[in-house]
């Protein structure tokens, strides 16, 4: 790689592209060694920020291309997204990461660090329904609950606005994607809910993370996490979906620009030339096969 062509950086800025396939490696060994989400942000976080911004953004951008095919990479990007949203990356290192991003047309990892509100916000006045039963219980008792075996209560559950109510039912073996549909799709939400369900077990489901993408109480930074691995055709419904906002849908199309095929792509994807021999073989096999003059078309016959 020549360091003086690479857009958004200066020669002499950036490593080559294998310094950076390799420490985007390493990461990933390092993420996948710690046990949970949290402390997976934290190790993200603290790596990322004594790296100079171009470099973080090279190192995200091989981990998004990877993370479709690799799971190590996968859980990488999501414990970045993590990190973002909870905010332990410095704001200038972002606004800084974003700019390299942008200047290096680089629409994946643009995605990856936009920030914003969520279009709508939390209003209790708004909710259309409302389990007044089951939100009189003690906090302590409706976790308690999660640990049920009865499906009908753990749905009910499911409307739940309590983020450690959530946490807890999502843990709970007997829990289907039915109801994890219920928690990724409700509106009104919190925030802190969505951010559950993301972290759950549930998360990696294109289902769920395409629920969370289209729900308008989901700030910037969750949505376009959610978008992360999602096909064309489910990026094309959240870009076509008027009730999130402008900038989640204006990510999912630049998403879907990425997912497109370049002419090289499209080119490598055509057939290659066939084989002479093999051309003139398949000619003679079909002229022996060809009706006579005067015959009739072979015709095929199903038997009952």
């Amino acid at each position: 790689m020549n360091l003086s062509q690479v857009r958004g950086a200066s020669p002499g800025e950036l490593p080559d592209a294998a310094q950076v396939a390799e420490r985007a490696e390493r990461l990933s060994s390092l993420v996948c060694a710690v046990e949970t989400d949290a402390l997976r942000a934290r190790a993200v976080a603290g790596v990322l920020a004594g790296l100079p911004p171009v470099e973080v953004v090279m190192i995200a951008s091989t981990l998004a291309r990877r993370a479709r095919d690799q799971v190590s990479a996968a859980t990488t990007v999501a414990a970045v997204g993590r990190a973002l949203s909870k905010g332990l990356l410095d704001a200038e290192l972002v606004a800084a990461c974003l700019e390299a991003a942008r200047s290096r047309a680089d629409r994946v990892v643009e995605a990856m660090f936009a920030t914003g509100p969520a279009l709508r916000e939390y209003d209790r006045n708004e909710e259309a329904f409302t389990d007044k039963k089951m939100n009189a219980l003690p906090l302590g008792m409706r976790r308690t609950l999660t640990r049920s075996r009865d499906i009908d209560q753990l749905a009910r559950l499911a409307h739940d606005q309590d983020p450690q109510v959530i946490r807890e039912l999502l843990i709970n073996p007997r829990l289907t994607e039915r109801e994890a549909l219920i928690v990724a799709s409700r509106r009104p939400t919190h925030e802190r809910i969505l951010e559950q369900v993301l972290a759950s077990r549930f998360g990696n489901r294109a289902r769920i993370r395409a629920a969370v993408a289209h729900n308008p109480y989901a700030p910037l930074t969750l949505a376009v996490r959610a978008m992360t691995g999602l096909s064309t055709v489910q990026l094309k419904a959240i870009a076509d979906d008027d009730k999130v906002g402008d900038d989640v849908r204006r990510h999912a199309r630049s998403l879907v620009v990425v997912r497109q095929p370049t002419p090289a792509e499209r080119h490598a994807t055509q057939a290659a030339p066939s084989d002479p021999e093999v051309e003139e073989a398949l000619a003679e096999l079909l002229a022996e096969l060809a009706p006579a003059e005067g015959e009739e078309e072979p015709q095929v016959v199903f038997e009952s």
